[in-house]
């Protein structure tokens, strides 16, 4: 089958985007894996019961904001120092929360403070993170941007697997788990169940650490290893001649690809002029070219001639050059990908909401490991859809088909609600739901995410990134809103 790149795929350049991707939701994942252990530091029955929601909270309010603040510094943005500075925030954060988990603090109020103000913090990392990893990807094959998308399903699965196995590991003889919502008075379990579940966060926190710090280095090594697609237009050249002085202009450099021209390479060449040549008037007016005088025609990210000149092409990688792309027309190009990734985001946090609801009901499997296993089916199903993204074949291509399946998807919600009002309900076919529901997740939010800078001119596809992650953080925060309600009914309905 083919594959969705058009060259061959950089294999270390494919890793590093997979880590930048996982490194921006694994903090997360740490954050619900860990919660168990935050209430073992917390004794305040208050503080416990908001715990959940605070953090909740702090990060969808934190990321909205963080992503309109840079999705307003567009003109001088360096996108790939927004995902160093973001990793290495991350790092910190982490490293900081693992070296807690041996360190006393003097009162409740203060821990869940500093866990507040660490979920802020590392909110803050990785939305810098996010906001360029997505911005740098889009100048790239469509592969790197699937790349990110893997990254980030397999932050997703590891840690209910984690779970799983810890809770099969830490079983008792009695058929009970040794854990912290434990009914036993036994001070050894307690005190067992305490240390596992110190030692658990901290492996947690030191991956998290080890993940954002090994991104940064991948990142650099790796950011010149595969040219960016851009074809250089008008305002390219314009901009080009007006920086360089005219002894400059002698020796300026004009790089072609080495591989063997498009059949539409004359007019590139036309354009660009051959190397060390100089225009009789550089400043005056453009060259001809049938480009800049019939308009520039729309072309697939793999189809783009690779061809750039140098100055532009390191502008691109390091920030130097941006054009500013105003939010209102940012959104009228993508209001298509938008509205699609707005919607996936904003149906899929209802997810959470009945995978720690509903009980096993054919099996009789204890809470404590059935919803892991939930929460497992659904994220290895949000993988294999974003792997499926790897294929064109199931790339989708039409606006219609973009807006059918997001709308679509809003169907499961009554299915779930039927599941859990049914007494006589079927784990494998609740199961099955879940894998379904994460299969279109990942499907749909990878095809929207590699589809967006089709709908974009060249010059405005790094601003169009941080323009989706700006609209995904608002489907997150819409659809934790939402499930803040559906969990009231789930309540009412479970009682």
């Amino acid at each position: 089958m083919q594959t969705l790149s058009t060259k061959p795929t950089n294999k270390l350049v494919y890793l590093t985007f997979m880590v930048i991707g996982g490194s921006y939701l694994w903090p997360w994942n740490c954050f619900l894996s860990a919660i168990s252990y935050f209430y073992t530091r917390i004794y305040d029955d208050h503080l416990r019961s908001i715990l959940s929601s605070s953090l909740m909270t702090i990060s969808t309010v934190t990321s909205t904001l963080v992503f309109l603040y840079l999705a307003d510094k567009q003109r001088y943005a360096n996108y790939p120092r927004r995902i160093v500075y973001g990793e290495i925030i991350t790092a910190v954060v982490f490293l900081f929360l693992a070296l807690s988990c041996f360190v006393t603090l003097s009162s409740d109020a203060v821990y869940f403070g500093f866990l507040l103000f660490a979920m802020f913090m590392a909110t803050v990392g990785t939305s810098y993170t996010q906001n360029g990893s997505i911005a740098v990807v889009s100048l790239y094959e469509p592969v790197y941007t699937q790349a990110v998308m893997v990254g980030q399903a397999f932050a997703g699965i590891v840690p209910p697997l984690g779970s799983i196995l810890s809770a099969l590991s830490y079983e008792t003889g009695d058929g009970t788990t040794a854990d912290s919502t434990s009914t036993s008075d036994s001070p050894s379990e307690l005190d067992s169940s305490s240390s596992w579940a110190q030692w658990s966060s901290f492996v947690y926190f030191i991956i998290a650490t080890v993940l954002s710090l090994s991104a940064v280095f991948l990142y650099i090594f790796s950011i010149n290893k595969v040219k960016v697609l851009h074809e250089p237009d008008e305002g390219d050249y314009l901009r080009y001649q007006d920086e360089l002085s005219d002894d400059q202009f002698e020796t300026a450099d004009i790089i072609e690809s080495q591989e063997e021209p498009a059949a539409s390479s004359s007019e590139y060449t036309s354009f660009l002029g051959s190397p060390n040549s100089k225009p009789k008037n550089p400043k005056s007016s453009p060259p001809s070219s049938p480009i800049l005088a019939g308009g520039r025609p729309h072309l697939q990210r793999s189809q783009t001639h690779p061809i750039a000149i140098v100055e532009d092409e390191e502008a691109l990688v390091k920030g130097e050059h941006h054009t500013s792309v105003s939010l209102t027309k940012l959104s009228i190009k993508l209001r298509i990908p938008a509205t699609t990734v707005f919607l996936v985001f904003a149906v899929t946090l209802a997810y959470p909401v009945f995978a720690s609801t509903v009980q096993s009901n054919t099996f009789g499997i204890p809470a404590h490991i059935y919803i892991p296993v939930v929460f497992f089916v659904w994220n290895f199903g949000d993988l294999i859809g974003r792997v499926l993204c790897a294929f064109p074949f199931f790339i989708i291509k039409r606006d219609s088909y973009f807006l059918i399946y997001g709308i679509g998807r809003v169907l499961f919600i009554p299915f779930f609600l039927l599941f859990t009002m049914s007494k006589d309900r079927s784990d494998i076919s609740y199961l099955l739901l879940h894998l379904l529901f994460g299969i279109t997740n990942g499907h749909l939010c990878s095809c929207a995410f590699i589809q967006f800078p089709n709908y974009l001119d060249d010059t405005e596809r790094e601003a169009g990134g941080g323009f989706m992650t700006l609209i995904l953080s608002f489907g997150l925060t819409t659809g934790s809103l939402f499930s803040f309600v559906l969990s009231i009914l789930v309540n009412s309905i479970s009682k």
